[in-house]
């Protein structure tokens, strides 16, 4: 082995991952990896890693090796672009470590997201359950909540139409009829005693004289020659409760977090990724409960 074994085999990877013909493609794969030979070997040299033998980095060596590219200014493609070369190279010598690196950064990140769309979804929910007052701001956290529990994409929510059934005495049997994630048209009745702030949206926006069993559009458009709010006014909902709460949040962490917390609470093991009919089944304690800890 030579006193650079980093670049021992790159004449042999790229004479069997690169046709003969293409001297372009061999050429460029030539060159970033020496150039990254050269960094791993400096890497070793400094006794930051204790090899430079791509069968034996690690997933930690990988780490520094990327520390280092970003100490010197590199960008985030081109640092990408060298571990897609890196782990193409590592392969050839059996080596899985920058794909550990990045399944290990993957988890991290997901675990961040998790943790970020938690705390961001208790504040929701102390949203749903304040006194709102504004009513820009009541519409905001509705069309959030709806969003989440349901997981109903904003752009089909934002089309979703209201309707109060009348039904068996009940005078605010509001229903809402929307398309799901899934493609399927779904009518669920809602329970506003648990989404205080739909409540106040309704009775803001649809009078009870007005609201018939007809459906009328949840969101309806403040312009006449459209029946729904436009998909910028949807975005600009996320934006307004974002800064209300002071963090961001993910729709889908935050309902699938919604939703592991009601699977834990609920007597009856879900079949369907979403609850049917109402949106909160019986539990043993409230959601918010939960989410706040108590």
């Amino acid at each position: 082995m030579s006193r650079y074994p980093f670049n021992d085999g790159i004449e042999e990877f790229l004479t069997e991952t690169f046709s003969s013909s293409d001297q372009t493609a061999m050429n460029k794969g030539r060159n970033r990896l020496q150039n990254i030979g050269r960094i791993v070997h400096l890497l070793k040299e400094n006794r930051i890693i204790e090899s430079d033998n791509p069968a034996r980095l690690t997933p930690n060596d990988i780490q520094c090796f990327v520390d280092e590219r970003r100490s010197g200014g590199v960008s985030d493609s081109t640092v990408s672009r060298d571990l897609s070369y890196l782990n193409d190279y590592l392969q050839f010598h059996h080596n899985d470590a920058v794909e550990e690196y990045l399944a290990d950064i993957d988890a991290k990140a997901s675990e961040e997201k998790r943790e970020a769309s938690q705390k961001a979804l208790r504040k929701i929910f102390l949203g749903n359950s304040k006194d709102i007052k504004d009513p820009r701001m009541v519409r905001a956290y509705s069309f959030v909540m709806l969003a989440i529990v349901f997981y109903v994409h904003p752009d089909m929510l934002r089309k979703a139409k209201l309707r109060n059934m009348y039904e068996n005495g009940l005078v605010n049997n509001y229903h809402i009829t929307f398309i799901d994630r899934q493609g399927v048209e779904r009518d669920v009745r809602l329970d506003l005693g648990r989404l205080p702030v739909v409540g106040r949206y309704i009775d803001w926006m649809f009078p009870l004289k007005v609201l018939s069993s007809v459906p009328e559009p949840l969101f309806p458009s403040s312009n006449p020659l459209f029946d729904h709010i436009g998909p910028e006014e949807s975005r600009g909902f996320k934006v307004i409760v974002e800064k209300d709460i002071g963090c961001s949040f993910d729709y889908g962490s935050c309902t699938q977090i919604y939703l592991d917390m009601l699977e834990e609470d609920s007597p009856i093991v879900k079949k369907d990724p979403i609850p049917k009919g109402l949106w909160i089944p019986p539990v043993r304690r409230s959601l918010l409960d939960r989410l706040l800890g108590r």
